[in-house]
């Protein structure tokens, strides 16, 4: 008696979900061809502005490289600042309702750091250092109303880095160095939300994150002129988005 009502119960437990399910589906699939009907593929605009970090562990790797060093030279200390302000201008191809393809141009900011040298007889050397990060990026975005004007999106793609390293400050004697620009492509992900103020207008809150631009930093490397460093450079940014339609 207690099986048979047990097993009941969860018959009807599997065909009142089967019937939510089935409901569920047919509205969205209501809603789509609604939506398909009133949608026009267009191109957008934009621009953005907001706060940016390079992360990852800096001073372990210089330390890290420090013990490559003979001549009992060591490196005695380490700072360095890693957030600043950023930018990016975008432009886009709305394909479908819920996916575009986007071009964008990053730019990451100017970042400053320090380190010293330590050798024989108490000698010490400082150098400080400052780097430039920014890139175009190609992605998809994806993107989905959760409620009336507003959305929520993802993107994934690629961008094209670039990275300009500088030493800024030398020793008495010694010449500052610029090495060569160091260009990557690079995995370049983010998310975010929207909110349509009119139907060509729209805000936009977003994150973005750029990863493994650079190399790991070393005085020893077969090209120790690019390995200045290896992070990942994020950017939080406010903007706005103007569509043609």
């Amino acid at each position: 008696m207690h099986k048979n009502y047990q097993a009941q119960t969860r018959k009807r437990s599997v065909s009142t979900s089967l019937s939510i399910l089935v409901s569920a589906g047919a509205a969205i699939a209501a809603t789509g061809t609604v939506n398909a009907q009133s949608f026009t593929p267009h191109v957008y605009i934009g621009g953005a502005y907001g706060v940016t970090s390079a992360q990852g562990d800096f001073n372990g790797q210089v330390f890290s490289a420090g013990q490559s060093l003979t001549g009992g030279n060591t490196i005695s200390s380490i700072r360095s600042d890693r957030t600043d302000n950023g930018s990016k201008f975008f432009a886009g191809y709305q394909f479908h309702r819920n996916f575009a393809a986007e071009l964008s141009y990053v730019d990451f900011g100017k970042f400053n750091g320090a380190y010293q040298f330590s050798g024989p007889n108490s000698f010490t050397r400082q150098y400080a250092a400052n780097w430039r990060a920014d890139g175009t990026a190609l992605d998809l975005v994806a993107s989905a109303e959760v409620m009336p004007k507003l959305t929520v999106f993802g993107r994934v793609g690629v961008m094209r880095s670039s990275l300009k390293y500088s030493l800024n400050s030398v020793p008495s004697g010694f010449d500052p160095f610029n090495a060569p620009t160091d260009h990557q492509s690079r995995p370049h992900f983010g998310v975010g939300l929207g909110y349509n103020i009119t139907p060509a207008i729209g805000a936009q809150l977003g994150w973005e994150r750029t990863t493994g631009v650079g190399r790991n930093f070393s005085f020893s490397n077969a090209d120790p002129d690019r390995s200045n460093g290896k992070l990942n450079y994020d950017l939080l940014s406010l903007g706005l988005t103007y569509r043609f339609r």
